[in-house]
């Protein structure tokens, strides 16, 4: 389960950071630590939990610091 809510919360946690909308209105281009742009798609877009929790498991994978702050 990943609601809309959550979703926003674990964007915050990996940290990837809001930098502005794609002119498509589906995602926010976010900036990593590193500074490298990053497509966030607005977890609205996904419609349902299942989409979403795959989506920020697929982010997390990629852009969340391990336990010793490297990715």
């Amino acid at each position: 389960m990943c609601t809309v809510e959550e979703y926003w919360a674990r964007v915050k946690r990996i940290p990837l950071f809001p930098d502005f909308d794609t002119d498509d209105g589906d995602a926010i281009v976010c900036r990593a630590q590193d500074g490298k742009p990053v497509r966030v798609t607005k977890p609205e877009v996904l419609q349902t939990d299942a989409k979403r929790a795959a989506a920020i498991e697929h982010l997390e994978m990629f852009y969340k610091p391990d336990k010793n702050g490297l990715h």
